[in-house]
């Protein structure tokens, strides 16, 4: 697939927004839930923007991982999406 990561443009926004031609369907962000000075792990999340997903929320140590987690969740999506009933891909 051919994603496209856009840089969000807002005051006080951090992270970038994942396009798939057009359609916005995930984005990551600085984790602002974490404890200032806080030692645990997880400094940046993601968030997916597909219907029927039960775990739209992931985290990550870096941007780096974030992303991929984010790009592997839509491909399984899209993968599931386009399956046509009673077909054994």
């Amino acid at each position: 697939m051919n994603y496209i990561w856009r840089a969000k443009r807002f005051q006080y926004q951090s992270g970038e927004y994942l396009y798939l031609n057009r359609i916005c369907v995930g984005e990551y962000s600085w984790n602002s839930c974490r404890s200032q000075g806080s030692e645990e792990a997880n400094h940046y999340k993601g968030n997916i923007f597909l219907p029927s997903i039960k775990n739209k929320r992931v985290f990550a140590d870096t941007v780096e991982e974030v992303k991929v987690k984010v790009e592997k969740i839509v491909n399984s999506w899209l993968i599931e999406a386009t399956k046509i009933e009673g077909d054994k891909r």
